[in-house]
């Protein structure tokens, strides 16, 4: 395995945990700055109420005033937060939930978990295109001279296809499916057969061309290794967008 393609399974790794971690981080962020206002007003009744504040308001007016100024300030800094990009990211996964999985009713999880599986399986499969070895084929002898030289075959070979149907997935996925489709034909190997038909499948069903075809593809995995990784993940995608 080269360097380069090293490189690029650990890149792969670091930002799906850099992702799961931003996420845990947001979601905590949210439900404190949920939380934080509700209870400093219950504080403040209280103490309001202990000082006899309702009866009397004149000597509360000066932590009256501080406590309106923080509460002001307060809710500047959670509108700046949830302004932020990490936070619009973080509204859009539930927002994908939601829309499609609202029954698991996981705040998002869901979504973050079918973009990591996506993101890791898109560059394994990068590494794996660009750190395959080329087999080399010897030429066999030619006994007699009447034998016709034969023509090159011109047809890409599988390793080909599937480079570019990664290189064309997101801005053209009707095309990337017809490489992964034509490399599926050439007989690939089962380390490779597998997250092709997995990407294949997902991007059907990700773009509405071909669902019911995407869906017996991912079925197809699910049938032929229940217990493999792709089949997992298969089962996530299908769930997602059923």
């Amino acid at each position: 395995m080269s360097f380069f393609s090293k490189l690029i399974k650990f890149a792969a790794i670091a930002a799906v945990i850099a992702a799961v971690y931003l996420f845990v981080k947001t979601e905590r962020l949210d439900k404190q700055l949920t939380e934080i206002k509700p209870k400093a007003e219950d504080s403040f009744s209280e103490w309001q109420k202990q000082n006899n504040c309702l009866v009397d308001s004149l000597p509360c007016t000066e932590y009256s005033a501080q406590f309106k100024s923080w509460l002001s300030q307060f809710e500047l800094y959670k509108e700046k937060k949830e302004n932020s990009p990490q936070f619009r990211g973080y509204r859009f996964l539930k927002e994908l939930d939601g829309l499609y999985a609202p029954n698991l009713n996981s705040g998002g999880k869901a979504a973050l978990a079918v973009l990591c599986s996506g993101v890791l399986l898109w560059f394994l499969l990068v590494a794996r295109l660009l750190g395959g070895k080329k087999k080399k084929i010897s030429s066999p002898s030619i006994k007699t001279r009447s034998i016709a030289t034969p023509k090159p075959d011109t047809q890409p070979d599988a390793q080909t296809l599937l480079r570019k149907a990664a290189e064309c997935a997101e801005k053209e996925p009707k095309k990337a499916i017809d490489y992964f489709e034509q490399a599926l034909e050439k007989s690939l190997s089962a380390k490779l057969a597998a997250p092709a038909l997995l990407m294949c499948g997902s991007l059907r069903l990700k773009n509405k061309i071909g669902k019911r075809k995407g869906k017996k593809q991912l079925n197809k995995i699910i049938s032929d290794s229940p217990q493999g990784p792709e089949a997992q993940k298969a089962k996530d995608v299908l769930e997602t967008f059923k």
